[in-house]
């Protein structure tokens, strides 16, 4: 089994999951081969229990944003698309480190660390625009990617992101500011 892009009939990219499977005749000779073809973006007929495993498997337990390992396939997805699309628009992304978060740790203990970090996940989730894809890297890193986002407006965005960080006010840390060091790349042809 295999995954690979597929253009449909109205040129849009699809993944589809590929199967090949030997047809072997009663004297074990070769005869052909069968191939099926599983479009992978129609998640609808998947059963309610395989969608609720598969969004824990690509969820970060504390934030519930996507985690590390569901925003590189996304990413590896993303760039797939557009290698094969001539057309496709630029995408930005985005990284994101608090600031100082040892010394919020060392000085209010972990549990308020948690809370700064569902928070300040929250928060990007709520300035982020439909489309784009939110996730923990790690720690207290975040990373957001922003499809049809040129530099321009990606290093707008990543300021707009930068002054609601500034804003966040976390009543465990009294007067405290959280303050972020965000850093923005857009893809390039090749």
């Amino acid at each position: 089994t295999t995954t690979l892009p597929m253009r449909r009939l109205d040129g849009d990219m699809v993944e589809v999951e590929v199967q090949s499977v030997a047809l072997i005749d009663s004297r074990g000779v070769l005869q052909g081969v069968a191939e099926i073809f599983r479009n992978t973006s129609r998640e609808g007929r998947k059963s309610k229990q395989y969608r609720e495993l598969k969004e824990a498997a690509s969820r970060d337990a504390l934030t519930m944003t996507a985690n590390r390992g569901e925003l590189e396939r996304q990413l590896e997805q993303t760039l797939k698309e557009t290698a094969v699309n001539e057309k496709s628009e630029p995408f930005c992304v985005i990284f994101i480190d608090a600031d100082h978060f040892k010394n919020i740790n060392d000085d209010y203990g972990h549990t308020v660390g948690d809370d700064v970090l569902v928070e300040m996940a929250k928060l990007l989730q709520n300035e982020t625009y439909s489309g784009e894809l939110v996730a923990r890297y790690g720690g207290e890193e975040f990373v957001v990617v922003c499809p049809g986002t040129d530099l321009e407006q990606g290093y707008q965005r990543a300021e707009r992101l930068r002054l609601a960080i500034s804003k966040l006010r976390i009543p465990e840390l009294k007067n405290r500011k959280i303050t972020a060091s965000l850093g923005v790349a857009v893809n390039e042809p090749g």
